[in-house]
């Protein structure tokens, strides 16, 4: 089976506060050999050698730098996903509120894109168990008393309506739609048959 590895932790504190922290014990660290730099001392005389690891080293720089702020980037990210989401990282992704990729770029002052592309295939580890950052984007509906309940939210409520039936006498879908109506879930009924 493949081997999930987690890019994120969060857990609890002493004082009970949410902590988020990078998984980074499967990272390399990546640093510049210094034999690289006292060769580029002892080429004072080969112009076009000196200039050729003069550039190497650079773009070497600037690899590791690119790495950690991605890495930076990535973290800003989990704990915006942690402040809005804490409910999920005890009860699980049922507890989902809805949240777009839009709204946590917005918070953070980044592109959406540049969000959609950090939590690609990245995962999260918190005491609900491990899950994949993009699960956490959801939208959702709004409820009668003007909380918001996801999309996984609700299909995880019609879920839980659908085991609890009689299977020689299931319940129609209309019956869901006032369950859920009557729960503050106002959804139409082709929502509930898709």
């Amino acid at each position: 089976n493949p081997h999930i590895q987690e890019d994120l932790v969060a857990e609890r504190d002493a004082s009970g506060e949410w902590v988020l922290r990078s998984n980074d014990e499967f990272l390399p660290t990546l640093k510049i050999n210094d034999e690289y730099k006292q060769l580029l001392a002892g080429l004072s005389r080969d112009r076009e050698a000196r200039g050729y690891l003069r550039d190497q080293l650079r773009d070497a720089r600037s690899l590791i730098r690119g790495l950690e702020q991605r890495q930076q980037t990535l973290l800003m990210i989990g704990g915006e996903i942690v402040h809005r989401q804490q409910a999920v990282l005890t009860g699980g992704l049922a507890a989902l509120k809805p949240m777009t990729m839009n709204d946590v770029a917005e918070a953070l002052d980044l592109h959406a894109t540049t969000v959609s592309r950090a939590v690609a295939g990245k995962y999260l580890r918190c005491p609900a168990g491990i899950s994949e950052l993009r699960a956490f984007f959801t939208s959702g509906y709004e409820r009668d008393d003007g909380s918001a309940v996801s999309n996984t939210g609700v299909k995880s409520r019609i879920k839980e309506l659908v085991d609890g039936e009689d299977p020689r006498k299931p319940i129609s879908d209309q019956v869901i739609v006032e369950i859920l109506k009557g729960e503050g879930m106002p959804i139409a009924r082709r929502t509930v048959a898709k």
